[in-house]
């Protein structure tokens, strides 16, 4: 789907201490797919156009194998802290280092973080072939158990197995954004019933190819939710172009029902990432209270780029919003020292 990316693209909001927090800290949030309210967005359905098994079996291994590394790799820090007590206590007498000139201590220090770097490489290399070996006894067990010749059954059971590691398997976090400000559908849905805010997010650079480099896709409202285990299994044997495809399937499709979202996603590591986006304005929702619109506008009021704000308002006889350009001094209220 061909589409010309917007300079500028909108995130609605519900004001919050993480809202105000992200917008001072200059932050985006990818979010986890299992909260969305869709329970199908990013829920591919499976397409079995394979039955043999031994392919089944190595795609449901390679998808489980990711999930368990992922997993090791976010104990990581805590073993290595780990290794490295176990090291100092074994190796080295802080009585002996404090008598040490400091070019030898500096040699032994050094020597120090490439024998804990080294004893962790060993240690993951260690349990990535365990987890090979117990992930293989498992799914073979999961065979033997199954009634003789009936094949129909064990493709049934890796159909399953497939749906549920897919997913969380790809370690991939959603940033949505929508193309336009005024939708008041968005503005009750994610802004807290209009209570809330929109940011204004300015591309830097050329839209499209920041849009190529970031990942960031407008959402097929047209598209299937489809993901072949051929694909899966051309991804499994690394193949460079199949992972692209089943990422659009999986992230970059919604219900036809969602079109009035008008919404583009950008895919990343999930959590908190700096934004790479230039945020140009605030709007604040119809219902949006005095003290959120102060909070916000007093937190950014010292940003080095200029952040313009604006009250959505009703167009008299009609059901549409437009926005109003407002200062500190149109918020009514305020203590007299904010007023210029």
């Amino acid at each position: 789907m061909n589409k010309t990316i917007p300079s500028v693209l909108y995130k609605y909001r519900a004001f919050s201490i993480n809202s105000l927090d992200s917008l001072i800290n200059d932050t985006v949030y990818f979010a986890d797919p299992i909260t969305f309210n869709d329970p199908l967005d990013c829920q591919p359905s499976i397409k079995m156009d394979l039955t043999d098994l031994d392919k089944l079996r190595e795609i449901t291994a390679k998808l489980m194998l990711d999930t368990q590394i992922r997993e090791l790799f976010a104990l990581k820090s805590s073993v290595m802290r780990y290794i490295e007590h176990q090291h100092l206590t074994k190796n080295y007498s802080y009585r002996n280092l404090d008598k040490d000139d400091d070019q030898t201590f500096l040699k032994k220090f050094d020597q120090h973080r490439k024998d804990i770097r080294n004893e962790y490489v060993n240690f993951e290399a260690a349990q990535i072939e365990k987890l090979i070996i117990d992930i293989g006894n498992f799914l073979e067990h999961l065979e033997d158990s199954l009634t003789p010749n009936m094949t129909h059954i064990a493709v049934e059971m890796y159909e399953d197995l497939i749906s549920k590691e897919l997913v969380v398997s790809r370690n991939i976090g959603v940033l949505s954004l929508a193309e336009e400000k005024n939708c008041p559908l968005m503005w009750s849905h994610y802004s807290d019933d209009h209570q809330g805010f929109c940011c204004a997010y300015r591309l830097p650079g050329d839209p499209n190819n920041f849009a190529s480099d970031k990942k960031l896709k407008p959402v097929d409202y047209d598209g299937v939710r489809c993901v072949s285990t051929s694909q899966l299994y051309q991804q499994a044997n690394n193949s460079a172009n199949v992972k692209s495809v089943i990422n659009n399937a999986i992230y970059y499709v919604k219900a036809k029902k969602w079109e009035y979202e008008k919404e583009y996603r950008m895919i990343g590591k999930p959590g908190l990432q700096k934004s790479p986006f230039i945020l140009e304005g605030v709007y604040f929702g119809l219902r949006c209270k005095e003290s959120v619109k102060l909070s916000i506008m007093s937190a950014l009021a010292k940003r080095e780029s200029t952040v313009q704000f604006y009250q959505m308002t009703e167009v008299k006889g009609t059901f549409d919003l437009e926005p109003e350009p407002i200062t500190l001094s149109n918020v009514s209220g305020l203590p007299l020292s904010y007023v210029k």
